[in-house]
């Protein structure tokens, strides 16, 4: 039996969906006989990943067919393998039961109709919507797995230290690795707008296309100093300004209170449930609805509420077994 990891790497989905499962994968290989296989599309992102990671050995990359032809070809090549799929994509549920005939599906992350279908279901993520829960839990066929429990820490995040510098206060903005909206150019122009004092760190992703103009345009702004991405500077700062996505669990996980912006009307409206279930996170709601104003008052009201470290002490909501969870679900499949 295989494991067949099913996600993506490029400029627009950025590089989460990889970092976490190449996490399972290294633990995996680790505790158990599990033999693995990458399904991927061929891009130069995912190519330098694998090379960095050792792992071009193990990987098949997605031919020009379409989604579900790729897919059927690899149940079909590996009968009786477990697909983990990792994408988002609409997943029919007729497809779902076509492809479970030979194979066990986990649905990871994915709202779609074919989850319904699915074997098993996870979303690492505490802000799942409530109705999407109680209909995937009223499915008695389906192991549904969802909360701060499953959310994928990598090791070299657990292996930098929070390092926040409470004299020397500052806020790191980052909108992910590719922030194909530019959303970055936009919140430093807010930021300048607003003559926010508050000393900025500004993180631009691996994958973000506008780089040259965003330090051109922005390098010379008292109080702001523009880097590319790295977790020393993100997890050096008193507060942080993120995309909503898998980085702001990052931060929880660090408690570093985090401000969140939602690139689209579902991630804010995520963005919005998870700051009800911690006081580490802020929501900002839409992006397309912030203006300099919102975003001064907020900037202000959550750097004044934690000058003081005490605040941040006792709030931790992850450990570091998520991936352990996850990896015995899926040996649980072999049986």
């Amino acid at each position: 039996m295989k494991l067949l990891l099913r996600f993506d790497v490029d400029s627009i989905v950025g590089m989460g969906h990889a970092k976490r499962c190449i996490a399972l994968i290294k633990y995996l290989h680790n505790i158990s006989e599990l033999d693995y296989l990458i399904c991927t599309k061929k891009t130069d992102e995912i190519q330098e990943i694998l090379a960095e990671e050792s792992l071009s050995n193990k990987v098949i990359f997605k031919d020009s067919n379409s989604e579900e032809q790729f897919i059927t070809r690899l149940v079909n090549q590996h009968p009786n393998s477990i697909i983990f799929l990792d994408k988002l994509y609409d997943y029919t549920a007729n497809f779902i039961q076509s492809i479970r005939k030979n194979s066990k599906v986990v649905m990871f992350h994915n709202e779609c109709e074919g989850m319904y279908f699915s074997d098993v279901v996870i979303f690492p993520i505490a802000h799942l919507d409530p109705q999407i829960k109680d209909k995937l839990m009223k499915n008695n066929a389906i192991d549904l797995y969802t909360g701060f429990e499953y959310v994928i820490i990598n090791d070299e995040i657990q292996s930098i230290e929070s390092t926040q510098l409470f004299h020397k206060p500052y806020m790191a903005i980052t909108m992910g690795a590719a922030d194909p909206r530019d959303m970055m150019s936009k919140i430093l122009k807010f930021s300048q707008e607003s003559k926010l004092s508050t000393k900025i760190v500004a993180l631009y992703g691996r994958f973000y296309m506008n780089k040259e103009n965003l330090i051109k345009n922005y390098n010379k702004i008292p109080n702001l100093t523009i880097k590319p991405f790295n977790y020393e500077d993100l997890f050096g700062a008193t507060i942080a300004l993120s995309a909503f996505g898998v980085t702001p669990y990052e931060l929880i996980y660090k408690n570093i209170p985090v401000i969140t912006l939602g690139h689209n009307k579902k991630s804010s409206e995520g963005s919005d449930r998870l700051e009800k279930k911690t006081s580490l996170v802020t929501s900002l709601g839409l992006f397309d609805n912030l203006n300099s104003s919102a975003l001064s008052i907020k900037v202000i009201s959550v750097m004044n509420q934690y000058q003081d470290v005490k605040l941040l002490q006792n709030k931790t909501h992850m450990d570091n077994l998520a991936v352990k969870r996850i990896a015995d679900i899926i040996i649980g499949l072999k049986r």
